[in-house]
């Protein structure tokens, strides 16, 4: 399948898409109501403000409600929404309030700019940046992406009233040349999110402009085609007609309502599963590693309870390492142990590399240095060869393939590493789909031959590497 074509779907449950539209028209019904405040001031029985401002009310509570219920019920995720509801419900009011002050804000630069002020267009950007805490994006370049995208809507829907109030006129290029503008923003913050948060690997820099690049030449499609609509819906004077009744003008006060409460039940009660009818292997099964590797701790070593000690208090959430899915990060290094240790592959030397294997990677100040100290040069070696260098792009082929070529030269290190890639497989239902399409091509093009290799290379191991071949062909 090709990397592009999941076009901008994080997620195919019902809720996921739901809060995303809730998101869009909040902030686009926001910049609707500046704009008709900046034409015809804080006129509080205008219909149209009042619809606006209604709408932003309603969609931004919808917003909240949504993404608490998700965050909530969603089964594959340990959020701390679950751990303690109430300080989540706190937080998530403050993120709404704040919204509130700043469209209060917007509102208000607004109204300056109605009376020829012009600093009114600083007070604007003032309330839209308040405003931004309602998102729920964590990383800078996430965030201004998903502002852009949001903005646009916001743009396209100020041009419908301009045009409702005005008429078709010249505006009409310069709201479709600001959407082009910040949907090529949008796009542009989303390749950094490319880079830093999904970690395309095998995935070149040429080939993820591609792939945003594709997703802008959609929207700009999508948006000319509203932007037509609309022209054509203004110039047949069929809003003109529709807004002279009252029945119409009732209608639309009640449209946000009607949205958010179908919408919200729909989510809440339909969330389809995209899973395979087969039964998949699970490789994510350590749910409690003081039960589960207390047997080991009298029968494998010292450096195998030094090395468990170790991940665990330096790999959990309180030092800001988490999956994907919430859970404290060094369950994933449990896990891929927990997978040869079901092969009875019951090496010390492996069993610490496997709990290892990410710590110089991952963490600061860590080195091969330290790893032999806590527990033996072996490991150590090992640990570093699994260990990807900062200053080389694993984006491009080349560079991967020569990465697992030198991994192959290690029997620990090829074992540890084709264990990882089967767990990380297997846990793939937390990230997009975009990112879930090119983590399996990647498998398929450069760990299948790998493993290949390895059965050459090992082929004591060969009933491990033949299940992590068929697991992988599979997918």
């Amino acid at each position: 399948m090709d990397k592009s074509s999941n076009i901008k779907r994080k997620s195919g449950r019902t809720m996921v898409i739901i809060n995303r539209w809730f998101l869009k028209l909040t902030l686009a019904c926001l910049v609707l109501s500046c704009v008709i405040v900046c034409l015809n001031g804080l006129v509080f029985d205008d219909p149209t403000l009042i619809f606006s401002m209604s709408s932003t009310l309603i969609f931004s509570i919808s917003y909240i409600v949504c993404y608490y219920l998700y965050k909530y019920f969603n089964k594959n995720k340990t959020e701390n929404v679950k751990k303690d509801p109430l300080k989540a419900q706190i937080m998530l009011i403050g993120r709404l309030i704040t919204f509130f002050v700043g469209a209060c804000v917007a509102l208000l630069g607004s109204y300056f700019v109605f009376q020829s002020h012009l600093w009114g267009y600083a007070i604007i950007a003032v309330g839209l940046i308040l405003s931004e805490f309602l998102f729920a994006n964590k990383r800078l370049t996430s965030h201004l992406s998903t502002f852009c995208e949001n903005f646009a809507a916001g743009i396209l829907f100020s041009y419908l009233f301009i045009a409702m109030k005005f008429g078709l006129n010249l505006w009409i290029l310069l709201a479709f040349a600001l959407v082009l503008l910040f949907i090529f923003l949008q796009e542009l913050f989303y390749y950094f999110v490319d880079i830093k948060k999904h970690d395309l690997e095998g995935t070149s820099t040429k080939e993820l402009l591609a792939i945003r690049g594709k997703y802008f030449l959609r929207n700009a499609l999508l948006y000319f085609l509203l932007f037509g609509l609309v022209a054509i819906l203004v110039y047949s004077e069929i809003f003109a007609r529709l807004l002279e009744s009252d029945i119409v003008n009732a209608l639309l006060q009640l449209i946000p309502i009607v949205i958010s409460i179908v919408s919200i039940v729909v989510g809440c009660f339909y969330t389809p599963s995209k899973e395979d009818s087969k039964k998949k292997k699970d490789y994510n099964q350590v749910l409690n590693y003081k039960d589960y590797y207390a047997k080991y701790h009298d029968t494998i070593g010292n450096n195998f309870d030094k090395s468990l000690d170790y991940v665990i208090n330096n790999m959990g959430k309180k030092q800001g390492f988490t999956r994907y899915s919430g859970e404290d990060y060094f369950y994933h290094c449990l896990n891929v142990a927990n997978i040869l240790q079901n092969k009875n592959l019951n090496n010390e030397n492996l069993l610490c590399t496997a709990l290892l294997h990410d710590c110089i990677e991952d963490m600061k100040n860590v080195n091969k240095k330290e790893i032999e100290k806590l527990t033996n040069a072996e490991i150590a070696h090992s640990v570093q060869l699994l260990t990807k260098a900062p200053s080389i792009d694993y984006h491009q082929a080349e560079n991967l393939k020569k990465y697992l070529d030198d991994i192959l030269k290690d029997e620990n290190a090829t074992l540890v590493k084709i264990a990882d890639r089967m767990h990380n497989i297997s846990t793939l239902t937390n990230v997009s789909e975009e990112k879930r399409n090119n983590k399996i091509k990647e498998t398929k093009v450069f760990y299948l031959p790998m493993i290949q290799s390895a059965s050459t290379l090992y082929h004591q191991y060969r009933p491990f590497f033949d299940e992590a071949f068929e697991y992988f062909s599979s997918l």
